[in-house]
């Protein structure tokens, strides 16, 4: 993003570079939940919805839902791991 300074025109050839940091997501949409490890199908994700299992999604458009960031924090901080991974585990996946 350009930003011109207040003392320097439109047509002005004098433009500063701004910084702004990255923020966390507000949204995750179901691509995103993937890249996130979450790797359920849509139909399991609806049926877990329906159960209140999982996080309700909000709409954003007519086409697109999306999930808040926040929920999705929420319910994996409240997940267990399926199983302690042991020292064999680590060996065999290197492999």
């Amino acid at each position: 993003m350009r930003v011109t300074g207040a003392d320097e025109r439109y047509e002005g050839h004098k433009t500063r570079s701004l910084r702004v940091p990255m923020l966390p997501p507000m949204f995750v949409s179901f691509e995103g939940l993937g890249q996130c490890g979450i790797g359920y199908s849509r139909k399991h994700l609806i049926d877990m919805v329906k159960r209140n299992e999982f996080p309700r999604p909000v709409r954003l458009s007519k086409n697109r839902i999306a999930w808040r960031w926040p929920d999705i924090q929420e319910w994996a901080s409240t997940r267990e791991p399926l199983r302690e991974i042991s020292e064999a585990d680590l060996v065999q996946s290197a492999e």
